[in-house]
């Protein structure tokens, strides 16, 4: 199976893809996350989807990893339905990992002056009705999978997980380090316990 990754970001979901055996492109547009990506020996190309030219290449799968809120969708949709093989799916994906213990509350101190956690994407931007008017309208059928897990990470495992996200990747060194820490002093050695939303909305073009 050929899969292209759109805004893989440092290359989370692509790597799952290659470790299930499929063959993987990755399109990103930060060139600080891409270099993580291509660490992880993933085959990445630099540019933003809506510039990317796929030079005739098909593909199986294009995912969407909590990406597609970076896209301009109606051109996006456009340019997919167009590098999908025969039996082709769009796959857009979003999760959210909420804390439940240590509270989003409680951690909340640890982002002062330095991030606004209220920006982060979450489950719910894919699961606007907006969104399947839209899938209609630019030529998809679609259908919704949801997967809600509780989860328990320790205090290393959540500040880990914490540093792959977009927002905090792009914080200054200083301020990742500061994050960091002032995050092990809120939770303590007991770690995180959380719940995680996930959705896949997996979008079949009407002609396949």
């Amino acid at each position: 199976m050929r899969v292209l990754d759109v805004g893989a970001g440092t290359g989370i979901a692509a790597v799952q893809f290659v470790e299930a055996g499929a063959e993987v492109l990755a399109v990103e547009p930060d060139a600080r996350m891409l270099r993580v990506a291509a660490r992880k020996e993933l085959l990445v190309e630099q540019a933003t989807f809506e510039d990317w030219s796929p030079a005739g290449r098909l593909f199986d799968l294009v995912v969407f990893a909590q990406s597609f809120h970076w896209v301009e969708p109606r051109i996006a949709l456009m340019k997919v339905i167009r590098m999908l093989r025969p039996g082709g799916r769009l796959v857009l994906l979003s999760n959210r990992i909420r804390p439940t213990s240590p509270t989003p509350k409680k951690l909340a101190p640890a982002y002062a002056g330095l991030l606004d956690i209220s920006q982060r994407p979450s489950v719910d931007a894919v699961r606007d009705d907006g969104l399947g008017a839209l899938l209609r309208e630019s030529g998809f059928t679609f259908e919704q999978w949801h997967v809600v897990e509780q989860l328990h990470y320790s205090t290393d495992e959540w500040i880990d997980m914490v540093c792959t996200y977009s927002n905090v990747l792009t914080l200054e060194p200083s301020a990742r380090a500061e994050l960091r820490s002032r995050l092990a002093r809120r939770i303590g050695a007991a770690g995180v316990s959380a719940q995680n939303a996930a959705i896949a909305v997996v979008c079949t073009p009407h002609s396949r």
